[in-house]
């Protein structure tokens, strides 16, 4: 095991020199949203016990533990973290010219991505652990909470919370090894992240303009195939994700062999560029025009304006956007 995971302290640290203070903040976001807004309304409870019913205090707060709400701030928060941290692990020291540096020392390719990848994982054990003993003292200081929460449901939360963000992560990296900056990174893991659920809508909405908003049977498959298929969406599905936790961390270390087999053949003279492979960069023109088309020519169809014509202007705009993303960030 330590032959293919070679941890690497100095490695490690100057990873945490780095990007320390971006943790920090992130831990003191999920530090506030999660165990002191359940601290703050055990306290509340106590001091106005002969008010109101305790769990009238303290619900909201729980239902955040049990991840039973949507739309909340800190989801799209942990999903930036993710893809931040996966996407500024390689794009900085591609800006700052540090990864010809550390290409020139005594380590190999796979020795500074796993060290990465180490790192990124590391970071968030340490913060969901610290949050969930964070639970766990304030459980053990109330009796009244602990008839309405268990010791299972903070390790749920612990575990819910830690397995969907290391798949978040991973996904995050290939394209950080893909791509030649921190920003072309991020952007291009939060339209994948997105992409089997969208993709899925937008096929689903022009077979119904298309064919009078008939069902052949294959509708309904395609959107639910995307929406399982879409990571973000299982911050909604904790059952799934208690279930099943043990298939989300074998994804993530397959996703983490492929961003390792990608970096390890990273062209250094491409850092900075958009794509680190000239050869992807038809495919990214092909699938930004398609999808382009299917989001324009769907709308101007159905306000009836230029008909199929509006297919191909959509077409013609996501071949012109692509092409000028790639050669604005292109070295010359």
């Amino acid at each position: 095991m330590l032959s293919f995971f070679p941890v690497n302290r100095g490695l490690l640290w100057k990873e945490w020199v780095n990007y320390g203070g971006l943790i920090t903040v992130f831990f003191l976001l999920v530090v506030y949203h999660y165990p002191l807004s359940l601290l703050l309304a055990v306290n509340r409870a106590g001091r106005e016990e002969n008010t109101g019913p305790f769990y009238a205090y303290v619900s909201a707060a729980i239902n955040k533990m049990t991840m039973n709400y949507s739309g909340e701030l800190i989801i799209f928060a942990s999903i930036l973290f993710a893809v931040f941290l996966a996407s500024m692990l390689l794009g900085e020291e591609r800006r700052n010219g540090t990864m010809g540096l550390l290409f020139s020392m005594p380590y190999s390719r796979r020795e500074i991505l796993i060290n990465k990848y180490i790192f990124g994982v590391l970071s968030l054990f340490g913060i969901y652990l610290v949050n969930g003993l964070m639970y766990l003292g304030i459980l053990a200081s109330s009796s009244e909470l602990q008839a309405l929460v268990s010791v299972s449901d903070i390790l749920s939360w612990m575990v819910i919370q830690f397995v969907i963000m290391v798949s978040i992560f991973s996904f995050a990296l290939i394209f950080g090894s893909l791509a030649g900056s921190t920003l072309s990174g991020a952007v291009l893991s939060g339209i994948f992240l997105i992409f089997p659920i969208g993709f899925a809508i937008l096929i689903d909405e022009n077979l119904a303009l298309l064919m009078g908003y008939r069902d052949f049977g294959v509708r309904n498959v395609l959107v639910g195939t995307g929406y399982w298929l879409t990571l973000p969406g299982y911050f909604a599905e904790p059952r799934v994700v208690w279930s099943y936790w043990y298939l989300f961390i074998i994804v993530s270390v397959l996703m983490f062999y492929i961003a390792l087999r990608i970096f390890e053949h990273n062209p250094v003279e491409r850092n900075g560029e958009l794509l680190m492979f000239p050869r992807l960069e038809l495919i990214l023109k092909v699938g930004v025009a398609f999808c382009t088309m299917l989001l324009v020519g769907g709308i101007v169809f159905a306000r009836g304006g230029l008909g199929i014509f509006g297919y191909l202007v959509g077409a013609g705009l996501g071949w012109l956007v692509s092409y000028y993303a790639i050669k604005l960030q292109r070295r010359v």
